[in-house]
């Protein structure tokens, strides 16, 4: 096998050898995976090529408006010098 498959999920990162899926003899056998992974809970897959040892390929998945949104108010009331994101009505 040559192609390493990784992934996960942005917020319960594994690290390291945890994060493989599976390995594949070829570039396509692995990226042809990766949709359905995509779909389900995972947030990014990165394949490996154990020839080069480099990244082949990497896919991310956006953030939703939603979140980008709150991180903004986040930083913005860090930037501020308060914590009204954090206080409970």
């Amino acid at each position: 096998m040559r192609f390493l498959l990784f992934g996960g999920d942005r917020h319960i990162p594994a690290g390291g050898a945890k994060d493989f899926i599976k390995a594949f003899e070829t570039r396509q056998e692995a990226q042809a995976r990766i949709g359905g992974l995509l779909a389900g809970d995972l947030d990014w897959v990165q394949i490996m090529d154990l020839e080069t040892s480099k990244i082949v390929y990497q896919h991310t998945k956006r953030q939703s408006n939603f979140v980008a949104k709150q991180a903004r108010q986040m930083l913005d009331s860090w930037d501020e010098g308060t914590n009204d994101v954090f206080e409970d009505d």
